[in-house]
């Protein structure tokens, strides 16, 4: 990876701003926080490369609770989501390629960033049943912000709206089994 694509990658974790975090504290999500203080909408550029970022971000999170989770059926969720992802990741690298153009989402990024280091924290410093809960506690958040990312998008690309589309399909409904395994206890 080239010194420019790395630091546009690193340059583009951070997506989640302030603004983000006091809209999921309301309940709402951040595209209506967006829509309502006139935030930009990203391009198909800046989603290919914010949410590239992203999926490598959640596939590293699945791969922690796959090799120390406790909870079988935790574990396979992780396996199904960093799958998932990893099938996704090359397109959206591709696009990103395709796209190459910088992002005006940088305090976006920034917090996106922030969000996914404080993530990896806690759950580098769980294991067992306690990863199993941290897990689904963050990769709920995370496919939400993912969710979200989808509807801040002005898609010009047909097929990368087709793929965005089918992949919010998907995180919704995994987000679905994470609430689920939070409720639960992840036992």
């Amino acid at each position: 990876m080239t010194t420019i694509a790395a630091l546009t990658t690193a340059a583009c974790v951070v997506a989640l701003s302030p603004a983000l975090a006091q809209a999921q504290a309301a309940g709402t999500g951040h595209a209506k926080h967006a829509q309502d203080h006139g935030e930009a909408k990203m391009s198909d550029a800046e989603f290919a490369m914010m949410m590239a970022k992203h999926h490598q971000d959640g596939i590293e999170m699945a791969r922690l609770e796959e090799s120390r989770g406790a909870s079988a059926d935790v574990k396979k969720l992780a396996a199904k989501i960093r799958q998932g992802q990893e099938r996704e990741l090359g397109p959206l690298q591709a696009q990103q390629r395709a796209g190459a153009a910088g992002s005006d989402h940088a305090a976006h990024i920034k917090k996106m960033e922030s969000e996914s280091q404080r993530a990896m924290k806690r759950l580098r410093a769980a294991s067992g049943a306690a990863l199993d809960h941290a897990f689904a506690e963050e990769m709920a958040k995370h496919h939400q912000q993912a969710i979200d990312m989808v509807s801040r998008t002005s898609f010009t690309d047909p097929e990368l709206r087709t793929m965005a589309q089918k992949m919010a399909a998907n995180q919704k409904q995994e987000l679905s089994e994470l609430k689920k395994h939070q409720q639960a206890g992840s036992h």
